[in-house]
């Protein structure tokens, strides 16, 4: 018998002895944590002394040199017996203390309760021990080969199952498009929402409707409001909508503005219910509420439960077994209809997988029912096609699919609760957009052995793109390849919960609390509870400004074009030198010219609920008929001239840090600085800027900076003139021209962008009051007409006749203004959009209406 034969044999024996060993008896009982560790000794021992034969030699001379140190003589007798018997023997025989153990004739323990197994008590030899056990066993799962099956390289197009990712994608992306021009932020605090991930459900009912519960975010203090709300998608190519049960709530129902009914609804305990059909929202009758927290700091991501992972010993772990596994079947199967859409976007990961606390008080987040929260912004822009990564750092990627990506390293951080950063080899490099991929590609023979094939195979399958047929050319929009990925993803994490529990994807919807406390698992609930039973102080501000101050010339690209526009807006709110100030003024207008006379009215700093209502009814009039989307050869551009932007407002600023797109080009005019330097050092031309971009929609804008100060010299400036909610003229406003017309609009407690931070205003969004608060409002509406024009005279064959080149005129608009004016105070020409946009007219109707006015002009 060769040496390592030899040493084999003898850690069999001693394993077996250990296997059968009783706990040692002593007048003092031994610790709760003492006998802990026999056990596990005993039961290690049981587990391995089996599969010695094909340990490696290195490894087994570790185990009984750890063996050796932890057994101890049994007597004094007994030692003189065996260093008789030992002096007949060679004495470089290695491990004595194991082989006299052996070799001693009363060594059986269950035979004589009198002799037993003496072992040292120094608790560093006995876990030695354990741990030498747990490498034999991390070496034995290495040694076994696992079954390798096929990947399925031909969609099985009778899965029904298949077919619900393929009919949800369909209405997410109606979703999307309608969310993207209908949902126009008036309150200045709507701060994205959350969609709860939908398991499969029946296929016949998909295909003529879709319904979405969401959480839309509202910013206030000291966390971000939720207001729960459902939405329901027809499919186009059906008729009827509404049931019986969910009658409208004002008629007709053309159009329902989002941001409004949130506001409207925030308090109210109920859930807001729209429909979604021909690209409309509808609103209907709220239902009752499923979820009980309406903070956002009271909900749990998978972030918080990694988090707790690190903090653990080792050993433990955050989720059983079960509930990451269910976990992961359920992310899997209902982020598929989400992957490379606009809808998850390029910085995907555990962070955005939310759970809610339900409505009822005794029970926690169903395990099976997360959300996704997502990055829809509330403002109209004109975004690219491709949102996931508006940097140009997918370029770099390696993986075709950066969504179809993220879901596998989520699966890998899943089985370890850990985020992949942490699993990086060294921490403390600077990361590139490939590092988590070959990070988890790293940890993918570790998986292997750890989490079983069909869990390995699942998460491989994201990570190498192993969802694509073979020889054929095809991108993830294509339905095979969705089929595909749910046979090779989906149904393998299917599999694994089957084996296991018995459990199917069909029965994740119906988990009882007891089911879902088991996948929690005991620290997993102790998370959940903690995170949604108390507030969270790190989220009081919700709108804190980017980390890094990066100057405009960063952010976005400077075009160089000259700043042609269609509208040149120089705000000012001071009359002409030839007229009156209405009021007394505390010094003499010819000692200094305020320029923004917005921050110097007096009033509180609140929103006016007449201001809300007012913003909301212009862009309820606009939005029907102005596409923001529209691809124009000539679209309309606005010039703004004051005071810069603040480009670190996150509603000024698209992902990545991308300046937003309707945003052409910025540069500084003022005496004395770069061409780049455009940071807003007064707040106003923020506050324009977003009044702007929500209300022009589609417009092209053009930032001038050419102002440092509030002041300037007199001038003879151009004015329009502010009014309340009501339309009552201002009390600020200088004396109405007897000359010419005097048009005035909402100029009172506006909200609108603000640079956190300045003149002791802490949030990104402030209300302001004056003329010039008025003026961007006009010019937004000014550009709203000629955008939808130009819209429509893309259907009109004869150049001639066409409305567009004609309205660019300024005594052209004047006659359009004055058709939606009406006589307010003493000589005021209070705009009213409605009477130019009605709800009950057609595009056509209100473009006959432009062409009568302009027929009208030349009489």
């Amino acid at each position: 018998m060769d040496d390592n034969t030899a040493s084999q044999s003898l850690l069999q024996s001693v394993l077996g002895l250990f296997a059968r060993k009783r706990p040692q008896g002593s007048a003092k009982p031994a610790s709760l944590k003492s006998r802990k560790r026999e056990a596990w000794l005993r039961t290690d021992a049981f587990l391995q002394r089996d599969d010695i034969d094909e340990a490696d030699p290195k490894s087994v001379a570790r185990t009984l040199r750890a063996f050796e140190n932890l057994v101890e003589d049994d007597s004094d007798r007994e030692t003189d017996i065996f260093a008789e018997q030992s002096s007949q023997q060679p004495t470089h025989e290695p491990y004595p203390k194991l082989r006299r153990m052996i070799e001693s004739p009363n060594r059986d323990s269950l035979a004589d309760p009198g002799t037993f197994i003496r072992v040292s008590k120094r608790r560093r030899y006995c876990d030695d021990a354990i741990q030498e056990l747990l490498h034999l066993e991390q070496e034995k799962k290495k040694r076994r080969i696992l079954p390798r099956e096929e990947l399925t390289q031909e969609s099985n197009i009778e899965d029904p199952d298949a077919d619900f990712a393929v009919l949800m994608r369909r209405h997410l992306v109606s979703l999307d498009s309608a969310l993207r021009r209908n949902w126009i932020c008036v309150c200045q605090k709507c701060s994205g929402l959350s969609v709860r991930l939908s398991l499969p459900r029946n296929k016949r009912d998909l295909e003529t409707e879709a319904s979405f519960e969401v959480f839309f975010g509202v910013r206030s203090a000291p966390a971000t409001t939720l207001q729960e709300a459902k939405i329901t998608v027809k499919d186009l190519h059906t008729s009827t909508l509404r049931r019986s049960s969910e009658p409208v709530i004002s008629s007709p129902p053309d159009f329902a503005h989002i941001c409004q009914s949130i506001t409207e609804s925030l308090g109210q305990r109920n859930c807001l219910h729209f429909a979604l059909e021909d690209g409309i929202f509808q609103r209907l009758r709220p239902q009752p509420k499923t979820f009980g927290s309406d903070r956002m700091s009271q909900t749990v991501s998978l972030s918080a439960l990694f988090n707790r992972q690190q903090e653990l010993l080792r050993g433990e772990s955050v989720l059983p077994l079960k509930g990451k596994r269910v976990l992961a079947v359920t992310l899997a199967s209902a982020l598929l209809p989400f992957l490379e859409t606009p809808w998850l976007q390029f910085s995907f990961n555990h962070s955005k997988i939310q759970f809610f606390e339900p409505r009822q008080n005794e029970e926690i987040p169903n395990i099976t029912k997360p959300f996704l929260a997502l990055e829809h912004v509330p403002i109209i822009s004109a975004r690219s096609k491709s949102t996931i990564d508006s940097s140009g750092a997918s370029k770099h990627m390696v993986h075709p699919n950066a969504s179809v990506l993220a879901l596998g390293i989520l699966l890998c951080e899943l089985h370890y609760c850990t985020p992949v950063e942490l699993m990086a080899k060294d921490l403390h490099v600077a990361r590139n957009i490939n590092d988590d991929y070959y990070t988890c590609l790293d940890k993918l023979q570790t998986l292997e052995d750890d989490a079983g094939v069909d869990y390995y195979l699942a998460t491989k399958a994201c990570l190498t793109g192993e969802y694509y047929p073979l020889g054929q050319h095809a991108d993830f929009e294509d339905v095979s390849v969705q089929r595909l990925f749910y046979q090779n993803v989906v149904k393998r994490l299917e599999a694994v919960i089957f084996k296991a529990w018995g459990i199917r994807l069909e029965n994740l919807g119906s988990f009882d609390s007891r089911q879902n406390e088991s996948c929690w698992g005991p620290i997993g609930r102790e998370v959940v509870r903690l995170h949604t039973g108390k507030v969270d102080s790190s989220n009081i501000n919700t709108t804190a400004r980017a980390s890094s101050h990066r100057s405009m010339s960063d952010a976005t690209p400077v075009s160089y074009a000259s700043l042609h526009s269609d509208i040149m807006l120089q705000i000012s709110s001071q009359p002409s030198s030839g007229s009156q100030a209405h009021g007394h003024l505390a010094e003499p207008p010819e000692k200094s010219l305020h320029f923004f006379d917005a921050s110097h009215q007096m009033g509180p700093e609140q929103e006016n609920p007449l201001s809300e209502k007012w913003m909301g009814n212009l862009l309820s009039s606009i939005y029907p008929y102005v596409n923001p989307d529209s691809d124009l050869a000539e679209p309309v551009r606005i010039a703004i001239l004051d005071s810069g932007l603040d480009p670190e407002n996150p509603f000024l600023v698209e992902d990545q840090q991308c300046a937003n797109p309707r945003i052409k080009d910025a540069r500084s005019f003022v005496h004395g600085t770069e061409s780049h330097d455009i940071r807003d050092e007064i707040g106003h031309g923020t506050h324009a800027l977003g009044l702007l971009l929500k209300a022009a929609p589609g417009a092209e804008i053009y930032v001038a900076r050419i102002a440092r100060r509030e002041t300037i010299d007199p001038n003879t400036v151009f004015c329009i003139h502010s009014t309340d909610g009501n339309g009552n003229p201002s009390n600020f406003n200088p004396t109405a021209s007897e000359t010419d017309v005097n048009f005035s609009l909402l100029g009172e407690h506006v909200s609108s962008y603000w640079p956190a931070g300045m003149n002791g205003h802490d949030q990104t969004v402030k209300v302001m009051s004056g003329t010039s608060v008025a003026t961007p409002i006009a010019a937004s509406l000014a550009a709203s007409v000629l955008s939808f024009v130009r819209q429509q005279d893309q259907h009109i064959a004869v150049e001639s006749e066409r409305l567009g080149p004609w309205l660019k005129r300024d005594n052209s608009m004047d006659a359009v203004f004055k058709s939606m004016a009406r006589r307010r105070g003493v000589g005021y020409d209070y705009i009213t959009p409605h009477m130019l946009f009605d709800s009950g007219s057609t595009r056509e109707d209100v473009y006959k209406r432009i062409k009568d006015i302009k027929r009208n002009m030349y009489k």
